[in-house]
């Protein structure tokens, strides 16, 4: 009864989406054990800021609220708080060749190809991966972790971003594309978001904006033609390879500012 109410409150306030909104429930819900959703969604309405006795009228799920608050308020002070840092550690992920691929009409070398297109779709995928963490740390760092606001994003992409975020709503049968905004935008987006806070937030961690922005655009040329099911030639593969390299040298020199 009051869970849209709820989600739509806690995203409004916090600047999160209504399904990291969720995400945060089902936290609360594991980490307690078996809680009504409008009880878990109070709490995290709660923990934004929300006063949830506006929203919810019912006595009894407010009291079991509030009894969940007491709780937890009571666990983190038997508990001794420590600053918990993100740390970026170096993660070797061995991709093996050895899948049995198959199918009844394609060639032999439409199946090589896919057997070997696993190393740089998986290539694509953190190298991707790797830059929206890089920026989503270090505009939280600077920013605070509701970065993602009028204030800091041009209209027509939050409304874009918001508008997949919706259509991806209508369809909880299938899996999402993340819990934070950033994971719903394109590569020329994540340029975007360089350059808007370039200055003393990402230019003391490349050498040169147009150093990362090329290599965006280098790989997203790759990426329209893996995306496609389509294999690279070798040059592109090395060049794949190579800005991967690169990237990951560049953050690891400079992992210290990019830690929050």
């Amino acid at each position: 009864m009051y869970i849209t109410e709820l989600k739509k409150a806690a995203s409004e306030k916090s600047g999160l989406t209504t399904r990291a909104i969720g995400y945060r429930a089902c936290s609360i819900k594991k980490k307690k054990g078996p809680l009504p959703d409008e009880v878990a969604l109070g709490i995290v309405a709660h923990q934004i800021g929300i006063d949830v006795s506006k929203i919810i009228t019912d006595p009894s799920l407010l009291e079991q609220i509030r009894i969940q608050i007491d709780r937890i308020d009571e666990s983190n002070e038997a508990t001794p708080k420590q600053k918990i840092k993100t740390i970026i550690k170096t993660k070797i992920v061995e991709i093996t060749k050895d899948i049995k691929l198959s199918d009844p009409i394609l060639t032999d070398q439409i199946i090589k190809d896919a057997k070997e297109m696993t190393v740089y779709y998986a290539q694509l995928y953190i190298f991707e991966n790797s830059v929206r963490e890089v920026i989503n740390r270090v505009l939280t760092k600077n920013l605070g972790k509701n970065w993602w606001n009028p204030t800091n994003i041009r209209k027509d992409l939050l409304d874009i971003v918001q508008g997949r975020i919706d259509k991806e709503e209508e369809n909880p049968w299938h899996s999402g594309r993340g819990a934070h905004p950033i994971y719903y935008t394109d590569l020329s987006d994540l340029i975007y978001l360089l350059r808007r806070h370039w200055k003393g937030k990402f230019d003391d961690i490349f050498p040169r904006l147009e150093w990362v922005s090329e290599k965006l655009e280098e790989i997203s040329f790759s990426r329209n033609v893996v995306d496609h099911h389509n294999p690279l030639k070798k040059i592109d593969r090395d060049r794949l390879t190579i800005n991967l390299r690169d990237w990951q040298t560049q953050i690891n020199t400079n992992k210290s500012k990019i830690e929050i």
